[in-house]
């Protein structure tokens, strides 16, 4: 279950977080954006509305704190740039391990064309 204004919460985190909820490539992040939204709706952290400026500011209600910027938002931010390295990481080791499979299968054509078995055979290696 989400509130009615969930919706529109978790498009303003994604959006403070750098994050866009059109763009396909950063769909895979939007948890984050949500996750931020939802810790904004439990205690002790309360999001009010400044009568003066129509501006939305967040109190803590134990310490007393007000903020204009949301709590954890570099918390949040610190997590997406986590995960963002550890897809590229995961992304260059899938396009290393392609790259190694790759030439060993070459590895294994050549020295199966320079066998016994694989010279005047009606198998050629073509590069």
């Amino acid at each position: 279950w989400k509130p009615p204004h969930m919706e529109d919460d978790i498009v303003q985190h994604a959006s403070m977080l750098g994050l866009s909820v059109t763009n396909r490539e950063d769909e895979e992040f939007l948890w984050i954006a949500e996750r931020a939204a939802r810790d904004l709706m439990k205690p002790p952290w309360v999001r009010l509305l400044d009568e003066t400026t129509g501006k939305t500011y967040y109190f803590h209600g134990v310490t007393k704190e007000s903020a204009w910027t949301t709590p954890y938002l570099s918390q949040y931010k610190k997590l997406l740039r986590q995960r963002r390295q550890q897809k590229k990481q995961a992304e260059l080791i899938e396009v290393a391990e392609a790259a190694a499979k790759e030439e060993t299968a070459k590895e294994g054509n050549e020295a199966f064309a320079q066998s016994p078995r694989g010279k005047g055979s009606a198998v050629e290696y073509v590069e």
